[in-house]
């Protein structure tokens, strides 16, 4: 909460980066219209920083304005090293496309978007919300196997339209009150066990008990 996130600032959706690696320098466009293009060194983040806050201030629900004290808005990571994690583990989020299909039945919306729910990893083949039973269990993808830890409890950065930013569905309720969930849930987060390695699209998935 202390970032400039979906779940306080629904229109941060509509921004749309391409990082170049080899480089270092970053694109952020929003609605078709460049935003910002800068490199990773120290004025370089200042503007990137700056025109992301300039872009949020912009925004009708935003954590900055009447906060003085969250300005400026600081870049952080040096686009080498791995981070963003919600949990210290570093967990793999993982959801299946038949339950996408039944949450999209029961919120009236059949092509609901994915994208929402931001999994690494989404599989078809199997039955709705069965992924929800896999705890503690190991989960073989390509060259590498997880151990899921836990079901992910969702947040408002669901209700996030992910092209118009906009609040536009009742994801949370829907899972509460038509799924009969005691907390909304969707994807599940694995942890990867021993070496890491590959994963392709196509790959199959792999379910066994832990030895």
């Amino acid at each position: 909460m202390g970032f400039v996130v979906l779940m306080n600032t629904p229109g941060a959706a509509r921004l749309r980066l391409r990082f170049d690696d080899r480089s270092g320098r970053l694109r952020i466009s929003a609605d078709g219209s460049l935003v910002v293009e800068d490199d990773l060194r120290p004025a370089g983040r200042e503007r990137l920083a700056s025109a992301v806050a300039e872009f949020v201030l912009g925004l009708d629900e935003n954590p900055l304005s009447g906060h003085p004290e969250r300005l400026p808005l600081r870049l952080v990571g040096d686009g080498v090293t791995p981070r963003f994690q919600d949990r210290e583990p570093g967990y793999v989020t993982l959801h299946s496309r038949e339950s996408l299909a039944s949450l999209g039945s029961a919120i009236g919306d059949p092509s609901l978007d994915e994208r929402r729910f931001r999994s690494n990893v989404a599989l078809e083949g199997c039955e709705p919300w069965e992924e929800q039973e896999w705890q503690e269990k190991i989960v073989g993808l390509g060259d590498v196997q997880f151990l899921v830890a836990t079901p992910v409890g969702r947040c408002l950065a669901t209700l996030a339209n992910p092209e118009t930013g906009e609040r536009d569905l009742p994801i949370l309720t829907t899972l509460t009150d038509k799924l009969g969930q005691e907390i909304p849930t969707f994807a599940i987060a694995m942890a990867l066990t021993g070496r890491g390695g590959q994963v392709r699209v196509g790959d199959e998935v792999r379910i066994s008990e832990l030895p």
